[in-house]
């Protein structure tokens, strides 16, 4: 038999949350830059976070800013790296 628990708050996995992304998209303005730092110690190299980020980046616009129901994707996102700060920098255009 199963209890019936109320009034429990929902657990967000780390991936896929409901809440939104892990990264501040929904709070940039026009100018404003992230850095996603990238660590020489572990396995992921400068192309694994770059690629991680723009599907991330990609994802956010595709669901939040221009849906697929409405035409006319705009690019308002760069990634560039950052190779002074030791990182993936993303710029809002």
């Amino acid at each position: 038999m199963y209890k019936i628990e109320k009034n429990v708050p929902m657990i967000y996995p780390k991936y896929g949350r409901s809440d939104g992304s892990k990264y501040p998209f929904r709070d940039m303005k026009k100018g404003d830059s992230f850095l996603v730092n990238v660590d020489p110690d572990t396995y992921e190299t400068w192309d694994k976070v770059m690629s991680r980020v723009s599907v991330a980046c990609r994802a956010y616009v595709n669901t939040h800013l221009y849906p697929s129901s409405k035409p006319g994707y705009k690019y308002i996102f760069a990634i560039r790296k950052d190779k002074v700060n030791n990182g993936v920098r993303v710029y809002r255009l």
